[in-house]
């Protein structure tokens, strides 16, 4: 299982993959600090899912969501931000993120994270 987090804040992206790797044995996690960064990995690797923040030095998560969403991207993207409630649900999902938390980044929101994207899996085999 492939994971990025897009996260400027080193010790906050530290942490999210600590709790990313702590509910899922088999995660690789690649950490993108910007938007450019995170454009380019999405270029080279699949992910699985991605961890967005919203307030980043070269731009704005919700943004750049948006732009990877149009570039083919199907990722399970959730945002977890400190600013989440000040965009709102309809912003949110019609930029194609799956989901959202607020900082601070709990393990318990890791595995609420892991569940969803287990549902996610599932209804895409019985769609098949």
């Amino acid at each position: 299982m492939n994971i990025l987090i897009v996260e400027d804040n080193p010790l906050a992206a530290r942490l999210e993959m600590a709790f990313m790797q702590k509910v899922s044995s088999n995660a690789h996690v690649d950490i993108a600090p910007d938007c450019y960064t995170a454009e380019l990995k999405t270029r080279e690797t699949i992910y699985d899912i991605i961890l967005m923040d919203f307030g980043l030095p070269d731009g704005h998560g919700l943004l750049l969501t948006k732009k990877l969403r149009s570039e083919g991207v199907t990722a399970m993207i959730i945002a977890v931000s400190g600013n989440l409630g000040i965009v709102n649900l309809h912003d949110r999902i019609e930029a194609g993120l799956d989901g959202g938390y607020h900082k601070p980044f709990t393990v318990k929101e890791a595995s609420d994270i892991m569940t969803l994207y287990k549902a996610r899996l599932l209804r895409q085999s019985t769609d098949s």
